[in-house]
């Protein structure tokens, strides 16, 4: 296996040494040193997975779901910018925010250097204690189970009419849908919708519960219980379509591969392409319906959705933070990291309550021209440290990053799949908030997604649990 390892590695360098002799070749010297740039993180990553790979689990390491992060926002959109008669010259301007290729150099070696110490801090021996409790050991019961499906079934539905309704969506077809849904205070604010969105999500939830059930008892769930789990999985995925969050169906999807490998130790080939051949095309539907004229839309591809957007480690809104943080007075000094804390609040209740998420601060303090009706705009992880704590806070953070996430991974490594469910889908979920999410957007949305996990478990474990140990 260790001479295989060895192979492998080779290969993939001697690939990579191509790619870049062709570069070299094909591009000026400006163009070539940042698709260097924006390659070598990755190089790093499947290297250190490759060394570090020891079960199928592994084939969703932290280091794999951190690598989809800098494909898109890193290298493939550095890679889309660097063009020459792309035919997409506006495009290419509107993403670079004023910025010259030039002024990409520095930020590329700024999320180089988050790479680097993040690896420095995730194969360090010391780990963080996470304790979980595991003595409470319990079988979900297909009786249960059913019950919880149909009560997040429920609850689901109500949430997303309402949903539906609070936005403005008065005709409910595929269009009205799909576009991108905002509602604005008189401040500028939007309102999220909080209550609404965590009342349609309880589906996602009762679907990981349903799917550890149904590869735990081998497919012997009954008929009636795979119909209420399929019905909670379209929920899902329509959930994301209603959001307009292309985020929200693969963190869906990558938690549902993640769980099912953690209880089956399988992951096949068909599966894999399956689940990359539905995001795709979910994310190019969704995008096709956002903001975009009809007129654009012709010369658009499903890798320009993808790729040309805000979303995550993103080279080019990086070199804009770097600049800002250059120029202000005063840090944020970690305030972005706790103002989570004022998450549960409503904004109706509370009118003056600050902004939650620092991708409002983005938007409108360092890319004004993206416009006050535009979205929030996630800094990702270089792009927060260095409005907190400046280029030194690169030293530090991803260091302690590398090591929590390998803790988180190595609790749910070593988690019986005969344990207590909840912990494997907590623990799932934390993995996923703390790579892709937290990489392309912020701290806060990392909270805030494992709060919602936490809570909407409690509150099933709390109406539930409790009755399976009376059956069992």
């Amino acid at each position: 296996m260790v001479d295989n390892k060895k192979i492998l590695v080779l290969i993939i360098s001697f690939i990579y040494l191509i790619f870049i002799s062709v570069s070299y070749l094909s591009y000026d010297w400006i163009r070539f040193s940042l698709l260097l740039l924006s390659s070598l993180p990755l190089l790093f990553l499947f290297v250190s997975w490759i060394i570090s790979y020891k079960s199928k689990l592994d084939l969703l390491s932290p280091l794999i779901l951190l690598a989809y992060s800098l494909i898109l926002g890193t290298f493939l959109r550095t890679f889309f910018l660097i063009q020459e008669d792309s035919g997409l010259i506006s495009h290419q301007n509107s993403i670079l925010y004023q910025q010259d290729l030039n002024d990409l150099i520095y930020p590329l070696f700024l999320i180089h250097l988050t790479i680097s110490f993040f690896l420095i801090g995730y194969f360090q021996k010391k780990r963080f204690n996470l304790r979980i409790n595991t003595s409470n050991r319990f079988f979900l019961t297909n009786r249960v189970i059913k019950r919880i499906l149909w009560f997040t079934l429920l609850i689901s539905l109500l949430g997303m009419i309402l949903l539906v309704q609070a936005v403005g969506v008065n005709e409910i077809i595929l269009e009205n849908l799909l576009q991108k849904k905002r509602v604005y205070d008189e401040s500028g604010q939007t309102y999220s919708f909080g209550p609404l969105r965590f009342l349609a999500s309880f589906c996602m939830y009762g679907s990981f519960l349903g799917i550890i059930n149904l590869f735990q008892s081998n497919y012997k769930s009954g008929s009636v219980l795979k119909i209420l789990l399929l019905i909670n999985f379209i929920l899902s995925i329509l959930y994301g379509l209603i959001t307009s969050s292309r985020t929200t169906i693969l963190f869906y999807f990558i938690t549902c591969i993640l769980i099912y490998v953690k209880i089956t130790n399988k992951l096949s080939r068909r599966l894999i392409v399956t689940t990359v051949i539905s995001l795709l095309t979910i994310s190019t539907v969704i995008s096709s319906f956002r903001n975009i004229n009809h007129a654009e839309k012709n010369q658009l591809n499903p890798v320009y959705y993808l790729v040309a957007n805000n979303n995550n480690l993103g080279v080019s809104k990086t070199g804009k933070i770097f600049s800002y943080s250059q120029k202000i007075d005063n840090l944020l000094l970690g305030s972005s990291y706790a103002s989570w804390i004022f998450t549960p609040i409503p904004r109706s209740l509370w009118k003056d309550k600050p902004s939650i998420t620092i991708g409002n601060y983005v938007r409108d303090k360092i890319m004004p021209g993206e416009g006050i009706n535009a979205g929030a705009i996630p800094p990702g992880i270089t792009g927060e440290i260095l409005l907190n704590f400046g280029v030194f806070g690169l030293f530090i953070i991803p260091f302690l990053w590398g090591i929590l996430i390998k803790s988180i991974y190595i609790r749910l490594s070593c988690l019986k799949t005969n344990n207590n469910p909840l912990n494997i889908i907590i623990l799932s979920v934390l993995l996923i908030e703390g790579t892709i999410k937290l990489a392309g957007g912020s701290f806060t949305q990392m909270i805030n997604g494992f709060l919602e996990a936490l809570v909407t478990l409690f509150i099933l474990q709390l109406l539930f649990i409790k009755k399976i140990k009376n059956e069992i």
